[in-house]
């Protein structure tokens, strides 16, 4: 029932170890920061795949699913492609956009389950 918990934790969980790898010199600690960032996906993404299968009827249970899916494979390749062009600016500047880009979409999300949850009282 309290699925915005787990997805606004996780989010800023990755959010704080994407913006760590712009600053931090060593592989050990950067491969510690990993280890949290699997943390993070492992909360957010089964539970915004049960909010989404919750808040549909049952005919779309599967479209939902797969539009999220498709949107996030399309949204990591684009993002791996403007990381690219923005390192020949600055070296920390993609980490500190995709924190931004991560705390957004936690916070959205969990605004959106919290008045999904109120509507159907």
């Amino acid at each position: 029932q309290n699925l915005h918990v787990p997805i606004l934790l996780g989010s800023l969980l990755i959010s704080v170890s994407i913006l760590s790898y712009g600053f931090i010199p060593y592989p050990l600690l950067i491969a510690f920061m990993c280890a949290f960032e699997g943390v993070g996906c492992s909360a957010v993404y089964p539970c915004a795949n049960a909010a989404m299968v919750q808040s549909v009827d049952d005919r779309f249970k599967g479209r939902v699913l797969g539009i999220f899916n498709s949107a996030r494979t399309a949204g990591n390749f684009l993002g791996s492609i403007i990381n690219g062009y923005l390192f020949a600016f600055i070296t920390v500047l993609p980490f500190i956009i995709n924190c931004s880009v991560m705390i957004i979409a936690g916070i959205v999300a969990t605004v959106c389950i919290i008045k999904y949850k109120n509507l159907i009282k």
